[in-house]
Parts: C-alpha cells; structure tokens; sequence
C-alpha cells in the first residue's frame, strides 16, 4: 500500500488502516520548513549513511534523533546511545517535535468536526 503524503494542501481526515493504526494525511505539512531546517542541522553532525547488515548494505540511508538510534552492521541490528561511527550521542530530539503527540491526543478526545481540533 503506498500513500501520496503530500496529495492535499491541507490536513484530511484520520484513516484507519488497522485498528491501531492510523493515517494523519497532512498531518505535518505546517511543519515542513521547521522540520527541513532541522533535518538540514542534524545532518551535518550526524551524516545520513546506509547501514551494513548481516545481509550486506542496506538501500535506505538513516541517522537518529533522541536517546536512541538504530544502527546496524554486520552482525545485526540494535539501538544504541551513541553514533557507531563518531562514538557522541544521538542528539536530543527537537523540542519542537514534543507538541505532535499532543496534537495526536487532542484529535482522539476531539470529534474530528469539532474546529478546535488540532492539526
């Protein structure tokens, strides 16, 4: 299943694709600016890379925000406090990104017609 994320100009109705799982189309499309800026400020300590696996490089470039990064190699996959490649610890995640669970919460007590629901 892929999605266009960026289809509407502006936010669209939740969808659920499982009972636990839940489309926001639109969602962040207020945050794109923030987050490129902060992507872009990330990047140039914390360089995207592709990971090695068991099974060898991966296609998809990643790096981490938060007590936690994902890393792989060769012998497998695992979360870690610091970048293996420069040995600092992942930064913290923006305080920006803090609101969007928040955002999420007043959607799920909010009836989504409701316009003080937040998007």
């Amino acid at each position: 299943m892929t999605f266009d994320l960026f289809a509407n100009s502006g936010a669209a109705e939740p969808e659920f694709l499982t009972p636990h799982t839940v489309l926001f189309p639109g969602y962040l499309l207020g945050e794109v600016d923030w987050l490129y800026a902060e992507l872009a400020a990330l990047e140039k300590q914390f360089p995207f890379r592709s990971m090695r696996t068991p099974k060898g490089k991966m296609s998809v470039a990643t790096t981490s925000w938060g007590p936690l990064g994902w890393t792989s190699d060769e012998s497998g996959y695992r979360y870690t406090t610091v970048d293996p490649i420069s040995q600092r610890h992942w930064p913290a995640l923006p305080p920006g990104c803090m609101h969007w669970p928040l955002r999420w919460l007043t959607w799920r007590v909010t009836p989504i017609s409701t316009p003080t629901a937040a998007w």
